[in-house]
């Protein structure tokens, strides 16, 4: 199904300020829970070890394909990969997701949203890291949270047929994931400034109820086990891949 939206202008005006600070590193970003725009300037692993996992902390796995079509009848379609990470500082869980747009599909992704990810306090970020790879960043992120909606926005143009996204994550007090939804959108060129959505998918989130833990569960990988942990040809992991599911 697709449906239209508006888009924030707060977004569309805080990715001209994000673009002028995409060549800093930085730990994970705060998140205002207020609807602004949050600039995102990137980071890595040699700026912030917190983001090394521990030892077989791939705990989740799966690739998404979708399909939806754009404003002119073409069609935008690829795979959102999502991976669920045991930090190796504290033992709780990161969320990354990185989306990919099928090489002649035409279409342009804009942004990412995730539905139902519940947790104390919202970081988030991209990763810059050589290893990792990557081509669109997103440059900012809003959290809506009486809708219980976290979106990335990769700006414009966006993600063009051929590209892929840098990963891009959230952290979590929690240690346990479940079940939420996420979607994409393609913003409209013109200056009305709407938007097409694709349908949801299922999606993976923090599970509520659960305390962040004080100690580290084991040791960190080294960042090549990283880069393998996270290659982008790795599949289904641990649980059952991600679904569609309705839209509404």
């Amino acid at each position: 199904m697709i449906r239209h939206i508006r888009i924030d202008s707060r977004i569309r005006q805080a990715t001209i300020a994000a673009a002028l600070a995409s060549c800093l590193t930085a730990n994970a970003v705060p998140l205002a829970v207020d609807g602004s725009a949050n600039p995102l300037p990137g980071t890595n692993e040699a700026t912030d070890p917190s983001l090394t996992p521990a030892i077989g902390g791939l705990v989740a796995d799966s690739e998404t394909t979708f399909a939806y079509a754009a404003y002119d009848g073409t069609l935008t379609d690829g795979a959102i990969s999502s991976r669920v990470v045991r930090r190796s500082d504290t033992g709780t869980l990161d969320f990354y997701w990185r989306v990919s747009n099928a090489l002649g599909g035409r279409g342009r992704v804009n942004a990412f949203s995730i539905f139902g990810f519940d947790t104390a306090t919202y970081e988030g970020d991209f990763r810059n890291d050589a290893f990792l790879g990557g081509d669109v960043p997103p440059t900012v992120a809003a959290i809506y949270l009486g809708l219980k909606q976290i979106t990335f926005s990769f700006g414009v143009p966006g993600i063009d047929d051929g590209q892929q996204s840098h990963w891009f994550y959230l952290r979590s007090n929690a240690t346990d994931f479940t079940a939420g939804t996420m979607r994409l959108s393609s913003y409209n060129p013109l200056p009305e400034g709407d938007a097409i959505l694709s349908d949801l998918f299922e999606a993976y989130v923090p599970s509520t109820g659960i305390q962040q833990v004080s100690e580290p569960g084991s040791v960190a990988l080294t960042g090549l086990a990283f880069a393998t942990a996270f290659g982008l040809r790795r599949r289904k992991r641990g649980v059952n891949p991600p679904a569609p599911v309705s839209a509404v």
